[in-house]
């Protein structure tokens, strides 16, 4: 009998890159999300504590030479991840006018410029754009010590990391759905001190009861494309 030559299926790398994305998503969010919690894109619900220093640095799409992104992990009062939050899931060009103006000051040491030192978060939902010069509903504004991290040059970004909370602000009671963050060299409601703004899908946070929402912003220097 003569013995049948077996058929090889060729498929085009595209779609077996395709294929293991889709396969790695849906068994990444299997074992770490809930099921029925309506995981999107832009929501990692998450069972167990991770390590930020783990987390994917992000590439903005915007093409300034300073670009602007952020990861945002909100917590419950035993420290449990609820939902977890990256620029890197939409396209933004959100440095705004008065940052761009601001920064090339700070570069050149002129008029004194204050860095930017300070996160705010807030309510407001009117898309970033670059002539904004503060959040549209400020809930709270904090700052930190800067530190720099390599995104793609050593140390060519400048990192702020800030956890909101009773705790850190008193004034943060009640539950916020916090939709907006930005970056800023002042502290308060000061007007015409922030770099960048963006929005995203509302994070619910219940201050009473010990909820937490930590804000890594990233400032890139980078070469202009």
């Amino acid at each position: 009998m003569k013995e049948r030559k077996k058929k090889i299926l060729l498929v085009p790398v595209y779609y077996v890159s395709k294929l293991f994305k889709e396969w790695a998503e849906y068994n990444f969010l299997k074992v770490w999300g809930r099921e029925g919690d309506g995981i999107s894109k832009n929501e990692r619900h998450k069972d167990s504590i991770i390590d930020e220093k783990q987390l994917i640095q992000l590439s903005s799409k915007g093409s300034y030479s300073i670009s602007d992104e952020f990861i945002l992990i909100h917590r419950d009062k035993n420290g449990k991840i609820l939902h977890y939050l990256d620029s890197r899931d939409w396209e933004h060009d959100t440095l705004t006018n008065i940052g761009m103006q601001l920064a090339a000051k700070r570069l050149g040491n002129v008029d004194s410029v204050a860095q930017f030192n300070y996160i705010g978060i807030g309510t407001g939902t009117t898309p970033a754009n670059a002539a904004q010069t503060n959040l549209e509903t400020q809930q709270s504004r904090l700052s930190c010590t800067p530190t720099v991290v390599t995104t793609t040059v050593t140390n060519d970004t400048l990192q702020l990391d800030i956890v909101f909370s009773y705790a850190n602000d008193n004034g943060l009671t009640g539950t916020d759905a916090i939709t907006e963050t930005g970056v800023f060299n002042a502290s308060g409601t000061t007007d015409n001190a922030m770099l960048w703004r963006q929005i995203f899908t509302a994070i619910n946070c219940n201050w009473d009861d010990g909820d937490t929402l930590e804000m890594i912003c990233k400032t890139q220097i980078k070469q202009g494309s």
